[in-house]
């Protein structure tokens, strides 16, 4: 029969031993990180350890059985499944709590409840307050001085409060770009520690450590990631060498087409490519009304090289290296200069190798030979005779490209042999479309572009849902609508035809597009031709006492119309110095008691008017001619400005306040996974302890037999 071992058994103890203490060491760092942010609890892994063997000669006495445990790795206990779940809410949340803070902020302008006296709004009073001194001097004051002057101011307080919404709007808008750029820092600052710690786990695991915490850390800055951008994280595989597999942790965006953020080592940056502040690019249309667009820059690894995969195909290189590492995967890594390729190589066991001369194609069709800083200015005809001078008997690498194109060529050293390739840039530089990052990153873009109804066709391009989605251009549209409506209505009920009360006559000509133009002409008393200045015309005799005009325009200190919104509009120069009044009549030769216009323009004011986009790039329903709202100066401002802002903010609200608690779930159920429990590890430690004290027990034990079987057999 077969006995007991002499040192087997001390191999079981001791195994034993050592997995209760090592069980109980991963105990203690639990309890001890209970409070510690993002930590995920941790287990021993243990196996049973069986060593066998086919025996020649085996009889039914001999038993073959386990020799101990083994502890051969520590893990983690987290569920990959309840982190993707949670990061999706996570970004709905994000995105909600920004739109929800930026429509608070817009709020904090333009509700009028209760902002006002009697409960009214302040704009709302405003208008009141114009109506009711329009009806008194229509009602008393026709041809009172007084009447038309307590009328322009109240009219002068509306329009500086149309001015001061407005660039109270604007004044939001900016800070709100501040907020988008400080969250592009924050995101790209998250994007390179992740890559970072991807990089140091990836050396861990090469050298057999599963560098837990630094996974934890990972995993909480993809968890504060996740709430700017939707993101999509996936644990894959990178083959190292020879039987040596390592884990590779890819971020793309959660939308089609999924983009690559972060791949292994290697990681992009979000660019601000717009001229607003904090971008790098100007406006390309001009004007202050910009895209905010977002691009992705090529993947870099930590030294800022830029990963090449594909020799001979046709692509694009960045013009930024003369010194370069194969990596593991046969990517070509490019860098800046051939000390930070040397440093990549050294890290990664290589050797840096030589790139000494590479082209780049010019704009004009014409390419650049750089040679460790020099460089040389080469047209495509004389290609391969210049760079057969730099490096001889080139010829034939040049002619087997064929026309020399417009791509990037760059000059390989292999084994002393300078060969041509052409590259293609690792997933390059891209932009993403109009709503595909998500999370915070997506409201901040939407508050600041989105124009509901005043959308473009190059909008609804990017997004068919543009024209449903309110920023803050929305708003500022909305206001300068009301304001332009409202001049060209006051402006137009202030005046007569200039061919009723000048004495003129309409020419007619053509002009040099074949359109018809009318132009007002009159002969002065000098016979000489006077057209276009009214100043010189002579009124007709009915018309003798004529002041109307223009009452509202673009600016104090002018009579023009052109362009007038809510930042600009104001009373006219002429109303202000009292050449213009408020027209009485618009009949000839009035009575002083006449006052038609005034009740109209009481009408005007106090009536239904249709308000229509005031640019002409707008989507299909304004451009066709339809109005997007019809009623009175108020209502346009009560009705549709603040009720729309209304159902915005509760919309988000009502949103947020779901997703949060959805999110919340989510959380809780990951944080029983992977969260410390002390009541579970108050048992663990217990039942630990007491496996530790059995394998004492058991070594004795062992002691004891082997002490009797040397030294008490046959006593």
């Amino acid at each position: 029969m077969s006995l007991v071992s002499t040192f087997g058994t001390y191999s079981i103890a001791k195994l034993g031993l050592y997995a209760a203490s090592k069980a109980l060491q991963v105990t203690g760092n639990n309890i001890t990180n209970v409070q510690t942010p993002g930590y995920t609890r941790q287990h021993l892994n243990q196996e049973s350890l069986h060593m066998a063997s086919a025996d020649r000669y085996v009889t039914g006495a001999v038993l073959h059985m386990g020799t101990g445990v083994l502890a051969p790795s520590v893990d983690q206990s987290r569920d990959v499944y309840l982190d993707i779940r949670y990061r999706n809410e996570n970004s709905n949340v994000g995105n909600l709590e920004s739109m929800k803070d930026g429509l608070d902020t817009i709020a904090a302008v333009l509700d009028e409840v209760g902002k006002g006296e009697d409960s009214e709004g302040v704009l709302e009073g405003m208008f009141n307050d114009v109506i009711d001194q329009m009806n008194a001097l229509a009602a008393e004051g026709a041809g009172k001085d007084q009447y038309d002057t307590i009328f322009r101011s109240s009219m002068s307080t509306l329009t500086k409060q149309l001015n001061l919404t407005a660039k109270n709007l604007a004044s939001m808008k900016e800070r709100r770009a501040d907020k988008l750029h400080e969250d592009i820092t924050k995101v790209n600052s998250i994007i390179s520690n992740i890559r970072e710690l991807n990089t140091t786990i990836r050396k861990c695991s090469i050298y057999g450590d599963n560098a837990l915490e630094q996974r934890d850390k990972r995993n909480v800055l993809l968890d504060e990631l996740s709430a700017y951008m939707q993101i999509d994280v996936e644990y894959g595989e990178e083959k190292i060498g020879p039987g040596l597999i390592v884990e590779k942790l890819t971020v793309r965006t959660g939308t089609e087409p999924k983009r690559y953020l972060i791949d292994g080592r290697y990681a992009t940056e979000v660019l601000y490519r717009d001229g607003a502040k904090g971008g790098t690019e100007p406006n390309p249309n001009g004007g202050e009304d910009y895209n905010y667009d977002l691009n992705l820059a090529e993947l870099t690894d930590i030294h800022g090289g830029t990963v090449v995969l594909k020799e001979n195909d046709l692509g694009v290189v960045k013009n930024r290296d003369i010194g370069a590492v194969v990596g593991d995967d046969g990517a070509i890594i490019h860098y800046r200069n051939l000390q930070e390729a040397e440093e990549a190589a050294a890290e990664l066991n290589k050797s840096a190798v030589g790139t000494e001369f590479f082209a780049e194609t010019e704009e004009d069709g014409s390419f650049t030979v750089h040679e460790y800083g020099t460089t040389v200015y080469l047209s495509s005809e004389d290609a391969a005779h210049a760079l057969t001078e730099i490096k001889k008997d080139h010829n034939k690498h040049v002619n087997s490209l064929g026309e020399v194109t417009r791509y990037d060529l760059r000059i390989i050293d292999s084994g002393g042999q300078y060969e041509i390739h052409q590259f293609e840039v690792f997933r390059g530089e891209a932009q993403p479309g109009d709503t595909e990052l998500g999370g915070g990153l997506l409201a901040d873009r939407e508050l600041l572009t989105e124009k509901g109804i005043f959308a473009s066709k190059a909008d609804l391009e990017m997004d068919s849902n543009a024209a449903s989605k309110r920023g803050i251009p929305y708003y500022q549209k909305s206001l300068d609508t009301l304001a332009n409506t409202l001049a060209a209505a006051i402006n137009e009920a202030n005046q007569l035809p200039d061919e009723t009360i000048y004495e003129s006559t309409w020419v007619e000509s053509v002009d040099q597009d074949g359109n018809v133009v009318k132009t007002l002409e009159y002969v002065d008393e000098n016979g000489d031709v006077v057209t276009g200045d009214k100043s010189r015309y002579q009124l007709k005799e009915e018309y003798s006492d004529y002041n109307g005009g223009i009452l509202l325009s673009n600016h104090s200190n002018s009579n023009d119309t052109v362009g007038i919104n809510a930042s600009n509009i104001s009373i006219s120069r002429n109303w202000a110095n009292g050449s213009f009044r408020v027209l009485r009549s618009t009949e000839p030769n009035p009575p002083s008691t006449a006052k038609d216009n005034l009740t109209h323009m009481c009408n005007v004011l106090t009536g239904y008017h249709e308000f229509f986009p005031n640019t002409e790039d707008v989507y299909e329903k304004a451009a066709s001619g339809e109005a997007f709202f019809t009623g009175s100066f108020q209502s346009m401002m009560t009705d549709h400005v603040v009720a729309n802002l209304a159902s915005d903010q509760r919309n988000v609200n009502v949103m947020y306040d779901n997703w949060t608690v959805s999110a919340d779930g989510v959380y809780v159920n990951r944080d029983g996974a992977m969260g410390v429990d002390l009541n579970d590890e108050a048992m663990n430690l217990m039942a630990y302890q007491r496996s530790f004290a059995a394998a004492c027990r058991l070594m004795t034990s062992f002691d004891e037999m082997i002490d009797r079987l040397v030294n008490n057999m046959a006593v």
